[in-house]
């Protein structure tokens, strides 16, 4: 309404000067002219405001729809990230799984039995235990396990533990 008020004022102050040149004029031979320029330039000064607010309905049209893209996109966000949450749980599922029926295959092959695999600081520990308990006295059995538990994963054998329950 503020603006609409100035608007009125401004074009109010223009009408009037505009008069008071057309007073002051030395002859009247070219007063249809200033007229007719005075008229374009109210008409100018009233369609101006008129368009400038079809311009901000516009403008505002538009920061909206830059919000509610943004909104949108913050949505899609979460969902791929909830979808790469899902993946990599599974991935590890599946990974998981094939550790345990490789190991447990190559216990089963070594004579012990296969308790579990977890991994620590990069390190993949594999649990094992066998009825004989004098069998894991020997340290190098537990090498022996730990580079054939290594060599049937593919990895290098400073990655793979392995503890031995007797």
């Amino acid at each position: 309404m503020d603006k609409m008020l100035g608007w009125l004022k401004e074009t109010a102050v223009f009408m009037l000067a505009a008069q008071m040149v057309f007073h002051f004029m030395p002859g009247k031979k070219y007063e249809r002219y200033g007229r007719m320029v005075a008229g374009v330039l109210v008409l100018a000064q009233i369609c101006i405001p008129m368009l400038t607010l079809g311009k901000e309905a516009r403008i505002g049209d538009f920061l909206g729809q830059i919000d509610r893209w943004e909104g949108e996109q913050d949505m899609f966000v979460r969902q791929l990230e909830g979808l790469e949450e899902m993946q990599t749980a599974l991935s590890q599922e599946e990974l998981t799984g094939y550790v345990q029926e490789k190991v447990a295959k190559e216990a089963a092959q070594a004579g012990v039995a296969f308790q579990g695999v977890s991994l620590k600081n990069d390190v993949l520990v594999i649990e094992v235990s066998d009825s004989l308990p004098s069998a894991f006295a020997d340290p190098e059995t537990s090498r022996e396990l730990t580079q054939r538990f290594a060599e049937a994963l593919s990895m290098d054998p400073k990655k793979v533990e392995v503890i031995c329950h007797g």
